[in-house]
């Protein structure tokens, strides 16, 4: 330990860099960075991911803390004693981010199997519940509509991610030729809006998926994406080969699916490392710090429990001047199924904004640090 935060590797001070022993940062910095621990295990859980519970973070108990940020700021503080001054990152002008994230599940919820657990609800919701499956407004669209409302109505950027195949169980078909989702996605693109693919269940470890989707994608927006988040944040050390033989410029999948916080160490962009072929990667990385999924359902926060979790991790990263990537589903608005959770992106939204932050798409935070 070093000022209370993991270092890993040690080394020996030297007169001429008066490091503490027992202090590689360097080193500590790329195990974490390059997702060494991720190919040296092989546990995985019932989607194919590296879990929180296999994770070193686990171990240490510092998934919330991003280590990697703060061996920066170590490192900076013995380069002023030298006489060598180390400036602070901005974004747009101001000292930390959020970069705000949607992926596109799905786009409707009158299926059979919905109404079917509608109509079997004991929580005194199953009338209304039956009603939102076959009477009222696509709750889906319309939380779509609302999002884009409210993030327009803040001035804010944000990427989301379309789905263009389903190729199994986890997977759910909607149609690119929409004419709703034309109009929709010709509304994003006029704003300051990204739109990124949501590759299938199985466009992690598989190309022809990955380059399919992306065509199918660009099909609809008229230009390649150059940003990417695997569904299920299925990740292995094959994919970001794969998204870089694709031409795809960034990725946003890596975070832990049951656990917030930083998976890398890090809440800044980064190049991917492809430990495998022990050679960096033309794809940058600006990972995910939580989704609403791993707050409501995996740890089963209410929305003043899951609004605190975000708040915690808003001043991580404004402390190191990072990001926090954060991932809303389609699915806020539904009152009936996820309550409370659109309240929690308004007003962590408006916190943001109130802490100084830039509130900006994937591509517009990386366009920070690569020219």
């Amino acid at each position: 330990m070093l000022d209370g935060i993991p270092v890993l590797f040690p080394r020996r001070a030297s007169p001429n860099f008066p490091a503490p022993d027992s202090a590689d940062l360097v080193a500590s910095a790329f195990f974490w960075l390059s997702g060494w621990q991720e190919v040296a295990t092989r546990i995985r859980d019932e989607h194919g991911r590296f879990p929180y519970s296999a994770s070193l973070q686990a171990e240490l108990g510092c998934a919330e803390e991003p280590i990697v940020d703060r061996y920066r700021e170590m490192l900076a503080e013995q380069l002023a004693a030298l006489g060598v001054p180390i400036q602070r990152w901005t974004w747009q002008g101001k000292p930390w981010a959020v970069a705000l994230t949607h992926d596109v599940d799905l786009l409707r919820k009158r299926r059979l199997g919905t109404l079917a657990r509608a109509a079997l609800r004991r929580d005194g919701q199953a009338g209304a519940a039956v009603r939102q499956a076959t009477l009222a407004p696509n709750p889906r669209r319309t939380s779509l509509e609302r999002m884009v409302k409210a993030e327009r109505a803040h001035g804010v950027g944000a990427t989301y991610f379309f789905k263009t195949a389903a190729r199994g169980p986890w997977d759910v078909p909607y149609s690119t030729r929409s004419p709703w989702l034309r109009r929709f996605v010709a509304g994003l693109a006029r704003d300051r809006f990204e739109v990124g693919l949501h590759p299938s269940y199985f466009g992690h470890d598989h190309l022809g998926h990955l380059i399919e989707e992306r065509d199918l994608l660009t099909m609809l927006t008229g230009a390649p994406p150059a940003s990417v988040r695997q569904h299920f944040l299925r990740f292995e050390a094959m994919t970001p080969r794969l998204h870089e033989v694709a031409g795809f410029r960034l990725d946003s999948t890596l975070g832990f699916a049951r656990q917030p916080g930083f998976r890398r160490g890090t809440c800044f962009p980064f190049p991917l490392f492809d430990v495998q072929a022990n050679a960096p990667l033309d794809v940058w990385e600006l990972p995910l710090t939580v989704m609403d999924t791993t707050l409501f359902a995996h740890q089963g926060l209410s929305p003043d429990e899951a609004e605190r979790s975000i708040l915690d991790l808003f001043a991580a990263c404004h402390r190191v001047g990072g990001v926090c990537v954060l991932l809303w589903h389609n699915t806020i608005y539904d009152e009936v199924d996820y309550p409370g959770q659109a309240s929690v992106f308004e007003r962590t939204l408006d916190r943001a904004l109130g802490d100084d932050a830039a509130v900006l798409s994937l591509r517009d935070a990386l366009a920070e640090v690569v020219a």
